[in-house]
């Protein structure tokens, strides 16, 4: 289940920093069914398609959620869980410029996680 928490957490990011989408949903829903979780509001939003509504994406995950008892992450969780997958990204070398995922981990790291900002010189 900590995989499935990882990705519950990268998702919430994107919710509370307003860069959804529908396919987000449908990744994770279908995330869960690969774990087993057939609960369902998950199976509903698998079975939706990637041009529905947004709200409607919404409104099953947050079902999802209450069904599977799942405590909602704070930013901070949710920024970590990010700064992880964009550590993977680099020890996994995908075709990003590593650089630029770096200045990305540092974004989040000083306008996430309220670091001093004096940290960020020439980097924001």
């Amino acid at each position: 289940m900590g995989q499935l928490s990882q990705i519950t957490n990268e998702l919430y990011y994107k919710i509370y920093k307003n860069f959804d989408t529908g396919q987000d949903f449908l990744n994770w829903s279908f995330a869960c069914i690969d774990y087993g979780i057939e609960v369902k509001s998950v199976l509903q939003l698998a079975s939706l398609n990637s041009t529905d509504s947004l709200f409607i994406f919404k409104e099953y995950f947050d079902k999802s959620i209450k069904e599977m008892r799942i405590k909602i992450p704070t930013l901070e969780e949710c920024s970590l869980a990010f700064i992880e997958k964009y550590c993977n990204e680099i020890l996994s070398e995908i075709s990003r410029d590593t650089f630029e995922i770096v200045k990305d981990i540092f974004r989040i790291v000083i306008h996430d996680l309220d670091y001093d900002p004096e940290f960020s010189a020439g980097w924001s």
